[in-house]
Order: structure tokens, then sequence, then C-alpha cells
């Protein structure tokens, strides 16, 4: 490939890579300006790290399937058999956790939140739950997309994603008064679908060009 085709690919990809940093200081700017704003940042970097636990190994699904998408013409089907059977296990082990006393002991325990903050901490990490699923598949999706070239795509579903969580923060904060660790775990997980929905028609027109 020339350096025109190379920097063509791998530009979109740089440009997500930046795009997905900058989530983190929009987030801190609306959940400051939230209710219960103090327990709220105290326990979000608590939660984002307990749901990465859980959301990592789909993420890392990306790279199998980037490897084995174009192993026979039974591999697309299986990748995504795969991936929505780790999205759903990922997914019911952080249920699990979050709805039984394990979720405590782990924001006490081991996070090392007092009581308060970890009973505080508990709803906005159930809102979490679904998040692996989401991954999973998001992963899959981007997969496709890197396998047939198509990475600009990647970086518009990653613009979606920002700007969704943006309006979603926005109006969950400012609109509706709700609880700022609340308001964040809604908005990424709206914001991730988003850009997962996004990627559906494409990814789809993307499996058929390859039959």
């Amino acid at each position: 490939p020339s350096q025109a085709e190379i920097g063509r690919f791998y530009l979109p990809l740089a440009l997500t890579s930046v795009l997905t940093l900058g989530v983190n200081p929009v987030m801190t700017f609306f959940v400051s300006h939230a209710r219960l704003a103090l327990s709220s940042l105290a326990v979000m970097p608590v939660i984002g790290t307990l749901s990465f636990v859980f959301r990592a190994p789909a993420i890392a699904f990306q790279e199998a399937g980037i490897a084995l998408l174009d192993e026979g013409e039974d591999a697309p089907a299986a990748l995504r058999r795969f991936a929505l059977r780790l999205g759903t296990c990922l997914a019911l082990a952080l249920g699990l956790l979050a709805a039984t006393p394990l979720a405590g002991a782990w924001l006490r325990g081991i996070a090392g939140l007092e009581p308060e903050l970890a009973a505080f901490a508990i709803t906005p990490l159930r809102i979490l739950v679904a998040m692996p699923v989401v991954e999973a598949i998001l992963a899959l999706q981007r997969a496709i997309l890197v396998v047939r070239r198509r990475t600009r795509l990647v970086t518009l579903s990653t613009v979606l994603e920002v700007v969704v969580l943006t309006g979603a923060l926005a109006g969950g904060v400012f609109a509706l008064g709700v609880v700022g660790a609340v308001a964040g775990c809604a908005a990424l997980l709206v914001g991730r679908s988003a850009a997962s929905a996004f990627l559906v028609p494409a990814t789809g027109v993307a499996r058929r060009e390859r039959q």
C-alpha cells in the first residue's frame, strides 16, 4: 500500500482514540454540576474501574474478530454468536455482583469507599450491567469495518457516541436534575448503544459485499 492509503486507513482510527479520550473531561464537567456532585465524583472512578473489569474482555474481542473474520464462510456467523455469548456472560457476571452483597464487599473492602458512598454507588453500577453486551457487539462491528477498510465509519460512530453522551448528560443534569453518577452511567450506556446502532447498516453491507 502507498503512504496515502496507509494514512487514509490509519488516521480515522487515531482520531477515534483521541475522541474517546475526550469523554472523561466531558463527563467530569457535567457530573460536577449535577446533584450530589461530590459523592458522584468520588464514586465514578470506582464504578468505572469495576465495570471495566467486565467490559475489557468484550473490548478485546475486536482483535479476535479482525484476525478470524476471513477464516472461512462460517466465520462471521460464528463470531457473532461468540460475541453475543461473551457479552451476555460478562453482563450476567456483573449483574450478579451488582445485585448481591458482593458489590458492597468490593466497594467497601477493596475499593475502600465509606459505607454511605458504597451504598450510593450501587444504582449507577447496576445501570452499567448491560454495557458488556454492547461492548462485545461494537467490538465485532468495528472488526468488520477494519477488515473491510471502512475505518471512517468507526470514527463517525465515535463522534455520534460523544454527541449523544453529551446530550444525555446535559438533559439529565440540567433539565431533569438527575444525580450526577446516575446521569453519567446512563449517558455512557446510551452513547455506546447509539454508536453500535449507527454501525448496524454499515456492517450489514460489509458482510453482504464479502459474500
